[in-house]
């Protein structure tokens, strides 16, 4: 829970205001920074569903 919680706050680019903007393939660091920590986050959740998320239907089979 705690993993999950760090991985939302890293997807906001808090850490890179006031910096100088730097950019990485003509996009801002910040900006993949934020998509990376989006899509870890994501498949946290989406692991986290498929794991142990189980519906009645499920446990008759």
């Amino acid at each position: 829970m705690v993993l999950l919680g760090l991985v939302a706050l890293g997807s906001v680019p808090l850490w890179f205001v006031g910096a100088a903007p730097t950019d990485w393939l003509g996009l801002p660091v910040w900006l993949w920074s934020s998509i990376g920590f989006t899509l870890a986050l994501s498949g946290m959740i989406a692991w986290g569903i498929l794991r142990y998320w189980r519906d009645d239907d499920d446990a008759r089979r």
